[in-house]
C-alpha cells in the first residue's frame, strides 16, 4: 500500500457511485464521512479506516464537519 495524498473533503461533499481501477485504503484522521457500498453504509470517523477492493462500486458523503483522511492505493503490477 503506497500513501498517495491526505484529502479533505467539504461538509456535504457527495461523490456518485463509482469504482476505482485499484485497491484503496481510506484512514480517517479528521471529521466523518460515510461510505456506501453493497447495500450499506459505513459511518467512519476518526481512527476508523476502509479497504476498498478494486472495481467495488461506492458512493461517500462527508458530514457536516467535513472528512480529512489519508488514501493508500495499490495498483495492480
Amino acid at each position: 500500500m503506497i500513501l498517495e495524498r491526505i484529502a479533505w473533503d467539504a461538509p456535504g461533499a457527495d461523490y456518485q457511485p463509482h469504482p476505482h481501477d485499484h485497491d484503496e485504503s481510506l484512514w480517517v484522521i479528521a471529521g466523518e464521512i460515510t461510505f456506501g457500498a453493497g447495500g450499506e453504509d459505513y459511518r467512519l470517523g476518526p481512527g476508523d479506516r476502509l479497504l476498498l477492493p478494486r472495481g467495488t462500486v461506492h458512493t461517500a458523503r462527508a458530514g457536516r464537519d467535513g472528512a480529512r483522511y489519508l488514501i493508500g492505493q495499490r495498483r495492480q503490477a
